[in-house]
């Protein structure tokens, strides 16, 4: 990968990371501005369009899957997909299990930050529900039955059984992008040629 495309890319990952963290939100503006970047790159010869496209496609495959398993958003889906098609085919799929990973372990530390860490184990025992007996997908019954009570009131618990806990997948973007192409050597590349101007 090519110091002009990391360098969009890791922009684009900042900007969504802010966004979605600040208002749980990827613009459709900031994503339109990264594929027509990552499609200039591919007519101008930074990259290959071949790759660009099967990065696009590939990214929006995989985490569409996601997204009909409600682990992600739709933002995030058009967010991997925009970021994808900058990634060399030969990363792809290690940059789709990093951002993966590194995306979820994020939500996790999110949702226990704020205090909903036992609603997120309940939303992946709906998720093993979904996988294991698709043709009935999790009905609003069968989820609000796998909720502990408690003490809680009736309009609370209904609150918490049918609303989603929404963390920011976007940070969990940015550590990967940062993880895999390695922040460090690309900066230590970028003063090194600071100094020679």
């Amino acid at each position: 990968m090519g110091d002009v495309a990391l360098t969009i890319l890791l922009v684009f990952a900042s900007i969504c990371t802010v966004t979605d963290l600040w208002r749980r939100l990827i613009p459709n503006f900031v994503v339109i501005v990264a594929l027509s970047a990552a499609t200039l790159l591919a007519v101008f010869g930074y990259s290959k369009p071949a790759e660009a496209a099967a990065g696009l496609l590939a990214g929006f495959g995989f985490f569409f899957i996601l997204y009909f398993l409600s682990l992600v958003g739709g933002g995030d889906v058009k967010m991997v997909a925009a970021a994808s098609a900058f990634v060399p085919l030969a990363y792809l799929a290690e940059f789709l299990l990093y951002t993966v990973v590194c995306g979820a372990a994020f939500g996790l530390l999110f949702a226990i930050w704020d205090g909903r860490g036992g609603q997120l184990v309940l939303e992946l025992r709906g998720l093993l529900g979904k996988v294991f007996s698709f043709p009935g997908l999790l009905s609003k019954q069968r989820k609000e039955a796998a909720c502990v009570s408690g003490s809680d009131s009736s309009a609370e618990h209904t609150r918490r059984t049918t609303e989603q806990v929404q963390a920011p997948f976007a940070p969990g973007l940015l550590i990967a992008v940062l993880w895999l192409f390695g922040l460090p050597s690309y900066l230590a590349n970028a003063v090194r040629g600071l100094a020679n101007v």
